[in-house]
């Protein structure tokens, strides 16, 4: 059984205001790339060299420079959000990440930088008719980065740079035959059209061609592409069920594929509106009521699920203490609810079974509780469990 802690860390970012990306993370790391933070634990050791190609302001980097404790992490990233992630960077304190303002490319010269809003969805371009602020800036190649840099090996290359990742890893070249690292790429059917004026079919057969692997990353499944029956079936979906937006394992070696059967959240790195760190655990105040967590942010597919609610309570006052929900934001729809009761001190667990129907797949799940004020509430954990796969 596979378990997962996602990175729903409890850190804060700075960025731009104006940014329309930056305000879809609202000042949190990594709600937004549960599956890369599921690839990253599952595939690599502690002591990893990481690349982080498009690195925005820092949003995955840092905490995945968390993650890799005794690894490094390389961070990449031309555009004016470069300013947010030093200063991100400088707020955690983190001493195994090193910031590049760089492009990365095919080769090394110049080329049109077009400055977007949000800064996010900024890119390299041949081509400046789409508007927007255009400066001309250089580009290396990822081989000379790790040459001149004196990098003895290379495990993860992570690219989203927005339709431009086919020229990012023809700068790989010498990497790939050196150290054979496996590449993270954001496959984007709408930014290869609109900013590259790519075929996504193009850029997806380059990938089966290049590479001997190629793995399809979804709702933390891990499923490999080996046939043109399944590469059509990647596009179909791709484009017609998941918003043009997937992400791709590629390499020239195999690795496990898997689906994950059990996923684990403790207190401490759920969002919370009035708790309080304890240990593991978060907690409410004695006579302070509200919500106590929101979140775990889990991407479900149809199927058939149990919830595992782990807490303490304390409380002389009144049998019940609180309330629980599973809750769907899209369809504001609550799937589960039930009552937090009095257990005098002691710890409490709930479990509960709910389902994901068809018309509900790949929603965002939440799973809330809620302090009545009459006591406190010590939330341990959450599990979320797959009964049917």
């Amino acid at each position: 059984m596979q378990k997962s802690q996602l990175f729903n860390t409890r850190d804060n970012l700075i960025g731009p205001d104006s940014d329309l990306y930056y305000k879809k993370l609202s000042g949190a790391l990594n709600l937004d790339e549960p599956n890369l933070a599921f690839v990253v634990k599952n595939y690599l050791a502690r002591d990893a060299i990481y690349f982080d190609i498009g690195a925005n302001v820092g949003e995955t980097a840092i905490p995945i420079a968390k993650y890799l404790s005794h690894g490094s992490v390389y961070a990449f990233e031309p555009s004016s959000c470069f300013s947010y992630m030093e200063a991100n960077v400088k707020m955690s304190s983190l001493k195994n990440i090193k910031l590049f303002k760089k492009a990365l490319g095919a080769k090394e010269g110049e080329i049109n930088f077009i400055n977007e809003n949000p800064l996010a969805y900024s890119h390299c371009s041949v081509d400046c008719s789409l508007g927007g602020y255009s400066e001309r800036i250089r580009i290396f190649k990822i081989d000379n980065i790790v040459k001149n840099e004196k990098i003895s090996r290379l495990n993860f290359i992570k690219i989203k740079v927005i339709g431009y990742e086919k020229e990012v890893i023809k700068g790989c070249e010498l990497v790939i035959k050196k150290f054979n690292p496996l590449f993270y790429i954001e496959f984007n059917s709408w930014n290869l059209i609109k900013y590259r004026n790519e075929s996504p079919r193009d850029f997806l057969y380059f990938l089966y061609e290049k590479f001997l692997y190629l793995y399809w990353v979804r709702n933390y499944i891990v499923r490999r592409l080996e046939s043109e029956k399944d590469l059509i079936e990647f596009l179909e979906a791709n484009i017609m069920q998941n918003g043009c937006r997937d992400n791709l394992i590629c390499s020239n070696r195999a690795i496990e594929t898997f689906k994950v059967s059990e996923y684990l959240f403790y207190g401490k790195n759920l969002p919370t509106e009035i708790g309080m760190i304890k240990g593991d655990s978060i907690v409410n105040l004695e006579n302070v009521s509200g919500c106590l967590n929101y979140g775990p942010y889990v991407r479900l597919v149809e199927g058939k699920y149990k919830v595992k609610i782990n807490l303490r309570t304390s409380s002389q006052l009144s049998e019940e203490v609180g309330c629980w929900e599973v809750y769907i934001s899209q369809f504001d729809l609550i799937l589960k609810t039930g009552k937090i009761m009095n257990s005098i001190g002691g710890e409490y667990k709930i479990e509960a079974n709910f389902e994901i129907t068809e018309e509900m797949n790949e929603s965002l799940i939440e799973v809330k509780t809620y302090a009545h004020g009459n006591g406190s509430i010590e939330l341990l954990s959450i599990v979320i469990e797959t009964l049917t796969i």
